[in-house]
């Protein structure tokens, strides 16, 4: 029966991790409605809080249109360093669109020292 239950809760988990990411993904589409005034007026404030909730869930998605906020004040104050910490972390988690704001600010000296050879290496290794 021990087993029995481990693979049950297992399960469970499994679906609620699904129905969590399924969830951001709806959290994040209703941002981006905000944000560009589809199907309702441009709210940047609600914009930035529908963003920093999804990045709280671990989306990488969410997580990458957060630093986005960050880096161009949408709902917020512009933080060129939080949008660095935000994109590092999307990164990290194997994003495609964090690695290439991740080359870019290695690219352009964005909170970083200009290294295009790191650039390049980000861009190259996220392509195999």
């Amino acid at each position: 029966m021990g087993l029995e239950l481990i693979q049950t809760i297992k399960k469970q988990l499994n679906y609620i991790i699904k129905q969590q990411k399924e969830h951001a993904s709806g959290i994040n589409n209703l941002g981006f409605c905000y944000k560009n005034g589809i199907g309702t007026c441009i709210d940047k404030q609600k914009t930035f809080k529908l963003y920093q909730k999804v990045a709280d869930l671990g989306s990488a998605v969410g997580i990458c249109n957060l630093a986005w906020c960050y880096y161009k004040g949408i709902g917020t104050n512009v933080n060129i360093h939080k949008t660095f910490e935000l994109i590092q972390k999307a990164a990290d988690l194997g994003s495609s669109t964090g690695i290439n704001y991740l080359s870019c600010c290695h690219f352009y000296g964005i909170e970083s020292d200009i290294n295009k050879q790191k650039a390049f290496e980000l861009v190259q290794n996220a392509a195999i």
